[in-house]
């Protein structure tokens, strides 16, 4: 589904974080993240929307997954800081 606005993209993360291959919009906020080639990008029109998805069932690029390691990291040190608080 095309937005014109969306904050983090959440849904766009947790399917690369089930491996599922991702299509989405050319939003900065939801893209900022990502690689090359860790996602398909299209712009936010229909022809985009097209365009992505027939790269996508054609095959037309090669998936690198998405290292979520660094996001554990901040995660862990933001629950040791909070529980230091306590």
């Amino acid at each position: 589904m095309s937005s014109n606005f969306e904050g983090l993209g959440l849904v766009v993360y947790e399917a690369l974080a089930l491996n599922t291959d991702v299509v989405t919009v050319d939003l900065k906020e939801t893209i900022q993240y990502l690689e090359d080639n860790q996602a398909i990008i299209i712009p936010n029109s229909s022809e985009g929307i097209y365009d992505g998805l027939c790269k996508h069932v054609n095959n037309q690029y090669k998936k690198i997954e998405f290292d979520f390691e660094p996001f554990r990291e901040n995660q862990n040190l933001s629950s040791t800081a909070f529980l230091n608080k306590i």
